[in-house]
């Protein structure tokens, strides 16, 4: 009786410790996914200016935006996610010197003077940015039921449209005020702040966890979590649909700044104001109602949850080419947002449907997987195509190449969606053993 009236007193006293930390977590998360577009989307809206004062070309900049960028963070994604796997990592330590790391490396991203110089700054922000996301949703899973954690994982994404809609309309005032040496300056220095607050009140719940069923099993190996995405179709047809996705969700908008000014004749403060508020206004209602929308059609069925994403894509088109055929900026406004959104969605449902699919001390590895596929393939290849492309036809459309290139880049819309339901078909087999698995594990390691 003791006993029992001892642990109703400490539940009691732990739910609002564990609701206040969970607060903070998501506070802080959104911060931190904020900060981390803006220091990686203020490129976009400085790329014309920087272009034009060091003398790069349009495949150069592709590079710089995208496959630089995604290389670097591919070279230490994979390690870090190893890292927050294992159960004695403290991850919001990580996730502090990750957050001051990116942001003194976007300040420095100032004072460089050849393209070398600023490839590699670019790709130390890449390296800083990779060890928090899974880092973070890793800490999310620790506290959302599964039933709302698409909607959890949306409301984090958040940052990556608030982020978008500060980096673009920041970025292209101070750009017209200060030029695009102390734009980079004045972006990173609220990282170093932030690094500080997340140090001093993020909590590390492992240390505290009393639940057997909660601690991690012995950590697998990276040839073995590889497998075993490797033999799951639904995780496969997933990567594939997440490499795809990265392309509309940033290579694609990579390359808009650069399209208002040259193409549309905007300043930079007028396309980083559009493109911020379309980006950032339609990202954040197509990152939390995707969310949402994603966890009432999976309750029924974990697998629905993917058709979200596969339908917003697919009417997403129809207003993008509408938009780029116009060349008139208020045609632009009024319809590119509807792409966004439908780009957009696909946040909560991706990584919601990653915990389900794998056991949690496979989760941030397979994360890590997932992102790298996004960032190598979408956000990689995808601006390099773009400006490639754009180069190419240069010397037949001459400054319609790009929009030529744009147009082309987005009917391609069709595969990702295609991938997403193929792996909403393939889901509930992988998800019930999965679930199978688990309980088989708890029962071996009960008394």
């Amino acid at each position: 009786m003791a006993n029992s009236e001892a642990i109703a007193s400490k539940s009691a006293i732990a739910e609002p410790d564990t609701q206040k930390q969970f607060r903070t977590l998501m506070i802080l998360g959104v911060m931190i996914s904020t900060v981390s577009i803006v220091d990686r989307s203020v490129l976009n809206i400085l790329a014309e200016p920087i272009k034009n004062d060091l003398g790069f070309s349009d495949t150069q900049l592709g590079l710089l935006t995208g496959f630089a960028f995604s290389l670097f963070y591919s070279a230490v994604g994979i390690p870090i996610a190893r890292y927050v796997d294992r159960p004695k990592t403290d991850r919001p330590l990580l996730i502090a010197i990750c957050v001051a790391g990116w942001s003194a490396a976007t300040a420095l991203s100032g004072a460089v003077v050849s393209y070398v110089q600023l490839l590699i700054a670019r790709g130390m922000v890449a390296v800083g940015e990779s060890g928090t996301g899974p880092a973070v949703m890793t800490l999310i899973d620790h506290y959302v039921r599964p039933e709302k954690r698409s909607r959890a994982f949306a409301l984090y994404g958040l940052g990556i449209p608030l982020g978008t809609l500060i980096g673009l309309m920041l970025g292209g005032f101070l750009v017209d005020l200060v030029g695009w040496r102390w734009s980079f300056v004045i972006v990173g220095a609220p990282g170093i702040v932030l690094a500080l607050f997340i140090y001093l009140f993020m909590s590390e719940p492992r240390r505290t966890d009393d639940n057997p069923d909660e601690k991690q099993a012995d950590q697998p190996s990276l040839v073995e979590n590889v497998r075993v995405i490797w033999k799951t179709p639904a995780l496969m047809w997933l990567a594939a649909a997440t490499a795809l996705m990265g392309f509309f969700v940033l290579g694609l908008p990579s390359w808009m700044g650069v399209y208002l000014i040259r193409i549309l004749d905007m300043t930079p403060t007028h396309a980083g104001l559009l493109l911020g508020l379309t980006l950032g206004i339609g990202g954040g209602l197509g990152t939390y109602f995707g969310g949402v929308l994603a966890d009432r059609l999976s309750a029924s069925d974990p697998g629905r949850a993917l058709l979200v994403p596969a339908v917003g894509l697919l009417l997403g088109v129809p207003s993008a080419l509408i938009a780029f055929l116009s060349s008139d900026w208020r045609v632009f406004a009024g319809v590119y947002w509807i792409a966004v959104i439908g780009s957009a969605v696909y946040f909560g449902p991706l990584f919601s449907m990653i915990q389900l699919l794998v056991k949690k001390n496979y989760r941030a590895t397979t994360m890590v997987v997932m992102m790298l596929a996004a960032n190598l393939i979408g956000a990689g290849l995808g601006p390099f195509l773009i400006g490639l492309g754009s180069d190419i036809l240069n010397s037949r459309y001459g400054e319609n190449s790009l929009r030529i290139a744009l147009i082309i880049g987005q009917l391609t819309a069709v595969l990702p969606a295609f991938c997403y339901y193929k792996a909403r078909v393939l889901a509930g087999d992988a998800i019930n053993r999965v679930l199978a698995d688990e309980a088989i594990s708890r029962v071996r390691q009960s008394p």
